[in-house]
């Protein structure tokens, strides 16, 4: 049994490749941003967050996530995507924004499809690490 979306929309998601950003020694962060030169476009079911409340992940808590989308397994499979923190999300719909992925949760939990099915990627509208370059 395969899980279908309700109401899918098309979603812009920026793959993050940490071997490409550039790192201070020092601090152990990234220069400027992170690089993101993968992009990749799925269909998922969007749930924004009306609340700015304290939400609980298995990472730990974060009391600033925007909203989640909620995407297929199989489609991420087929991407060969799997969402990690600091994903930037470009587009959802038509709503062009600057959203960073901060954690995942699995859910649809079938028995036929030998494990989760489908895939909650929390995002939240902060940047990551914005310090200014010593270099420019």
């Amino acid at each position: 049994m395969r899980p279908n979306l309700v109401h899918p929309i098309w979603v812009t998601v920026d793959k993050i490749d940490k071997t490409q950003t550039v790192y201070d020694t020092d601090a152990r962060e990234p220069i400027r941003s992170a690089a993101h030169p993968v992009t990749v476009r799925i269909q998922a079911q969007h749930q924004p967050s009306g609340a700015r409340a304290l939400e609980v992940f298995p990472q730990g808590a974060s009391d600033n996530v925007t909203g989640y989308i909620l995407v297929r397994r199989a489609d991420l499979t087929r991407l060969s995507w799997e969402p990690k923190r600091g994903d930037r999300i470009t587009q959802i719909g038509i709503q062009v924004m600057s959203n960073y992925v901060v954690g995942t949760q699995p859910a649809a939990h079938y028995p036929d499809q030998s494990g989760y099915s489908l895939l909650r990627v929390f995002y939240a509208d902060r940047n990551p690490s914005t310090t200014p370059s010593p270099l420019s």
